[in-house]
């Protein structure tokens, strides 16, 4: 009924309360650019800070190879800053790094490709290992077990070669046997 009780009701229920809808969008934003599932699944966690970056192909990939082969008290090298922050979250292992890592990986010392290690840095060290046992004599001495190095950084052809990843633009040798 109207209001005057003599004509055909009127529809107030889609004006009046369509307001209450006008939140939805503003609640649901902050999760809606999220991937699907990351609260569902542990594995997607570390998504959440690095939503929004480009990495480069099959880096995703080697360094989940490298989390699922290592143990959770591996100590991992990286052979440069080259997108730190995303790696060391999908390690999620103990993470030493060959410079200062910015987390969110967007800074030009981060997104470089070719940025080597700093000179004399023990990543610096061990990436210009002229063997393999020299190498893994300087992992024993840092207490390093895993290196992720993205190829432009290497420089001895024999990582190539102990890389246990197929694809040649990443190298992930196994330094040591884990205490």
């Amino acid at each position: 009924m109207s209001e005057d009780g003599t004509g055909p009701p009127r529809d107030t229920g889609g004006i009046g309360h369509g307001w209450l809808l006008l939140p939805v969008g503003v609640i649901l934003s902050a999760t809606a650019q999220y991937p699907a599932g990351f609260n569902e699944n542990p594995n997607l966690a570390w998504t959440k800070r690095y939503v929004g970056l480009e990495l480069p192909a099959g880096m995703l990939e080697a360094a989940t190879f490298l989390r699922e082969q290592s143990k959770p008290r591996d100590v991992v090298l990286l052979g440069s800053t080259y997108h730190c922050g995303p790696l060391e979250a999908v390690f999620q292992r103990v993470t030493l790094h060959a410079g200062t890592c910015e987390p969110r990986s967007v800074e030009p010392e981060s997104t470089n490709p070719t940025q080597p290690p700093p000179p004399g840095s023990v990543a610096a060290r061990m990436l210009s290992a002229l063997d393999f046992p020299s190498f893994q004599a300087l992992a024993r001495q840092h207490h390093v077990d895993w290196l992720f190095a993205y190829a432009a950084v290497v420089s001895a052809p024999w990582m190539a070669d102990k890389s246990l990843w197929p694809d040649k633009r990443y190298i992930v040798i196994r330094a040591r046997d884990s205490d």
